[in-house]
């Protein structure tokens, strides 16, 4: 009896042991991908084509017709090059049509897994433990307090830029001459520039890294090509300025105070320890003891987002306000240079006491426990939304009023690309099945939408 009682005992400590482990973790992450499959399959289920989804798939179409080929791949929006979502989302529209939205959706949640598989990456070869790099990198594979970019087709546009620099670190991060991981970085750059506004952020951050490394030929390597590329696209086509009043430097501050502290609290999982977080990221940087080739990767970790908000704040704290530091989009894009940091930083709780990595960690499974509730109740009005849109245009397909509308009438408010006239090529394209009115309130709801007299 007492033998088999120790066999026992022995397997349990076995158990424990490799769970605790190197080992464990690994099977930890595998799990997160697995429930990062489910909740993405529940959620993008309810989701379909909205806002500047229709810019590349009507908008981008007129222009193409009426100015030609240049001025649809290179025009500006908002301040963005969007080169790579254009031909991105003209190539699954020729593939796959409109009649579903995954086709459109799923290179965005292909771009997200690749951004938290790099930030892994980052982890490990920066320091941090198994475990905290994988609660670290389950949290963002459940990232709900950046839904918007994981969930809204268009937001590959960012979501690119954030993977093509992440890669382009990871590529560049060693010693000796230039070879060919720093071409294909910056190759990856390129296309970086050619997905959002932030791709000219994230060359700089690249180059930082490489001046504080003194690898001279591979800055010139890395960046160059980069900036000859992005200067002759401003000067022949950014004429789509986001915002023509700019922020003063203490609304600029204003602004990336508030978003940095947002996308602490979304790591975190609580708003009072968003100071706790970012004191903890400070006190690594400025640290004795850390090795300069992890010190070097992690100021340039830090410094981008703060860039990346400083950014948005001078552009756009005039039109949307303070609020918009605090949106989905801009919280995910800084969050995940930020995470490869506080998974550092948390880690070095364990020289003043083991029992604080616990806690530690007992944080983060609360944030990863609160991100996915937020995934769920920030993203089901979104799907309400949009599915209400579907509605109006199926209605509008179905009725006989459409004949006496006019066809450069702008029915959906949120997707002012949508005009009337497009109804029926939406319709030839699956996109929208005809629903013809029944009640008087669907009749008023279409006389409305269409600009008709009730």
């Amino acid at each position: 009896m007492r033998t088999g009682a120790n066999t026992g005992q022995g397997a349990v400590r076995r158990a424990i042991h490799w769970s605790a482990g190197d080992d464990g973790a690994r099977w930890a992450f595998r799990v997160a991908l697995f429930v990062f499959v489910v909740v993405v399959y529940v959620v993008g289920r309810r989701q379909w084509f909205t806002q500047d989804d229709w810019a590349m798939l009507i908008g981008r179409t007129v222009q193409h017709a009426d100015e030609g080929t240049a001025a649809w791949l290179f025009t500006a929006q908002d301040g963005h090059w969007l080169t790579v979502p254009v031909l991105l989302f003209r190539s699954l529209q020729l593939t796959f049509g409109l009649g579903s939205h995954w086709p459109f959706l799923l290179p965005t949640l292909a771009a997200h897994l690749g951004c938290v598989l790099l930030v892994r990456c980052l982890c490990r070869r920066l320091g941090a433990s198994a475990w905290t790099t994988t609660l670290i990198c389950a949290l963002l594979l459940l990232f709900g307090s950046g839904w918007q970019n994981i969930m809204f087709a268009i937001q590959i546009s960012y979501t690119m830029s954030l993977l093509a620099f992440l890669g382009q670190l990871v590529l560049v991060d060693h010693d000796g001459p230039v070879d060919r991981r720093d071409f294909a970085g910056s190759a990856l750059a390129v296309v970086g520039l050619m997905s959002s506004g932030f791709g000219p952020v994230y060359v700089f951050g690249v180059a930082l890294l490489l001046a504080f490394r003194r690898r001279w030929r591979a800055l010139l390597v890395a960046a160059v090509p980069s900036a000859l590329l992005y200067s002759w696209w401003f000067l022949a086509w950014e004429t789509d300025s986001a915002g023509s009043i700019k922020g003063t430097p203490r609304e600029v501050f204003s602004f990336t105070r508030t978003g940095v502290l947002e996308t602490l609290r979304g790591l975190m999982g609580l708003s009072v320890l968003a100071g706790v977080g970012l004191v903890a990221i400070v006190a690594l940087c400025a640290a004795r003891g850390v090795l300069w080739r992890h010190r070097s990767a992690l100021v340039v970790l830090t410094v981008v987002p703060v860039m990346l908000y400083a950014g948005i704040g001078v552009e756009r704290v005039h039109g949307f306000g303070f609020a918009s530091a605090a949106e989905a989009r801009y919280i995910y894009m800084a969050a995940m240079p930020l995470a490869v940091v506080l998974a550092v930083a948390l880690d070095q709780v364990r020289r003043y006491a083991g029992w604080a990595l616990w806690v530690v960690r007992l944080v983060l499974l609360l944030a990863i426990t609160k991100n996915v509730v937020w995934m769920s109740s920030h993203s089901l009005p979104w799907s309400r939304t949009v599915a209400g849109e579907r509605h109006v245009l199926e209605l509008i397909a179905g009725s006989e009023l459409t004949k006496t509308a006019d066809q450069s009438r702008q029915p959906l408010p949120l997707s002012p690309d949508v005009r009337v006239g497009w109804i029926p090529e939406l319709v030839r394209e699956h996109a929208v099945e005809p629903l013809v009115p029944q009640s008087d309130a669907e009749i008023a709801l279409v006389r409305k939408a269409l600009g008709l007299t009730p």
